[in-house]
Order: C-alpha cells, then sequence, then structure tokens
C-alpha cells in the first residue's frame, strides 16, 4: 500500500532529495505519524513540505488505474502556460532513480521503487478536476 511506504520515510524524520529537491510527507494535523494524502479517483496525492520552496504534491497511481508512462510524459506540452496551469505544466514523472543518495538524507530502495511513474508537481489552490466533474 502506498501510505506503507510514506508513513516509514515520514516517521525516519528525514528529509529526502527527489530531482534536486530537498522534501519530505507533512504529517496529517488529527493523525500523528500519518503523512497527510487524499485519495480521489486513480490514484493517491501525498502533500510534501519543501524548505523555502512551494508545497508539492507527489501523486501515486493506483496499479491497475496508471495512465502509460508517453502519456504521462505528454500531458505538460498539452496545457496552455499561466499559473491555472502551473500543476500540468510543471510537474515530472519521476522514475526510481529521482530519489538521490545524499548524505543525511531519507533513502530506501523501497521508496525509490515507488517513485517510478509516480508524478512530482506544484500544488496550487483551487478545485481539482474530481470536484469540478463532482459539481457538474
Amino acid at each position: 500500500m502506498p501510505a506503507e511506504v510514506m508513513e516509514r520515510w515520514l516517521n525516519s524524520r528525514k528529509w529526502a532529495r527527489i530531482r534536486g529537491v530537498r522534501v519530505r510527507p507533512r504529517v496529517h494535523p488529527r493523525l500523528n505519524g500519518v503523512p497527510l494524502s487524499v485519495q480521489k479517483g486513480q490514484a493517491e496525492a501525498f502533500y510534501l513540505c519543501s524548505p523555502g520552496g512551494p508545497e508539492l504534491i507527489l501523486k501515486k497511481f493506483y496499479p491497475s488505474r496508471t495512465p502509460d508512462r508517453p502519456y504521462l510524459e505528454a500531458i505538460g506540452s498539452l496545457l496552455p502556460a499561466g499559473d491555472t496551469f502551473a500543476c500540468g505544466k510543471e510537474r515530472h514523472v519521476l522514475l526510481p532513480d529521482s530519489l538521490e543518495k545524499a548524505s543525511g538524507h531519507y533513502h530506501s530502495r523501497e521508496l525509490a521503487a515507488w517513485l517510478g511513474d509516480v508524478l512530482l508537481m506544484p500544488r496550487i489552490d483551487g478545485a481539482d478536476w474530481a470536484a469540478l466533474a463532482d459539481e457538474l
């Protein structure tokens, strides 16, 4: 289960380096030791904090709902420029080697493998596609 990989990282209390960015999971405000996440539709989104940087999200697709890699990589090129589409334009499709081995930072083979085809993107304010579809 994705949350177990994230829980181990969270409970290590260490920062990790993913694609050169220092990050760690945000703790759930009411559940100590549990990473803050949202489960909807085809994925679970985990909130990350970065010192002095924007809040980020790791989007892990459910095994049976993972789009193919070419589709994931093409999305950013199809979206218009502007802040509204920042999470799609500025996202990265991760690989296991996106988790860097850095002294004093969290690293595990399990997390590295888990990161394959996970999206790392900035968090933006506003309604997500699932909420918009529900309203319609």
